[in-house]
């Protein structure tokens, strides 16, 4: 009895180990530069692609606040592809005259149903200013968790902007953006 407890524990262990170290292993299944993915359809409120010495391919995606707007302001999707488990967004970012906590830039993650294009799973957070480098890009990924049987999917990111406080004018810029699922 005593042998089957420790190859019992044996095998959990073996096996608890193997599912960390696939999940700590993202693979990139998609990356690309704001400016191929940015669309004059998906740019709302002042949101255009401009010359940045700062970001990796020379231009980023310049997303102001303009008082008074309501709705995204900046809309992108991605190619079809497989997705499942912890699926990793992330944003290479920078702002100006973001203060620390407010007002935050809404990202919401959307992955589209294959069959119906309705929305399959989501997440809404927000970056400010305190999660940002003060100088250059700010790698920040957010997790959408789906489920762990591998479907295809759209991929769409929302960006919208809180209101900010009286006399701020907060812009942040997006320099390129990647998915990453477990392998």
């Amino acid at each position: 009895m005593r042998y089957l407890q420790v190859a019992l524990i044996t095998v959990g262990l073996l096996l608890g180990i193997s599912c960390l170290v696939s999940a700590a292993a993202p693979k990139t299944v998609w990356s690309e530069e704001a400016e191929n993915f940015a669309t004059a359809s998906g740019m709302h409120f002042g949101a255009a692609v401009v010359d940045d010495p700062a970001a990796s391919g020379g231009k980023a995606l310049r997303i102001p606040y303009q008082a008074g707007s309501r709705g995204w302001n900046v809309v992108f999707s991605a190619p079809r592809m497989e997705l499942r488990g912890q699926v990793l967004f992330t944003f290479w970012l920078r702002g100006e005259n973001l203060p620390p906590l407010t007002p935050g830039l809404a990202l919401t993650l959307v992955a589209h149903d294959k069959t119906t294009g309705q929305w399959a799973h989501h997440r809404e957070t927000r970056v400010y200013g305190v999660n940002l480098q003060p100088e250059g890009y700010t790698p920040i990924t957010l997790a959408l968790d789906m489920p762990w049987t591998s479907d295809s999917y759209g991929p769409e990111v929302i960006l919208q902007w809180d209101a900010p406080p009286q006399g701020v004018a907060p812009v942040m810029y997006l320099d390129k953006a990647e998915i990453a699922v477990p392998v």
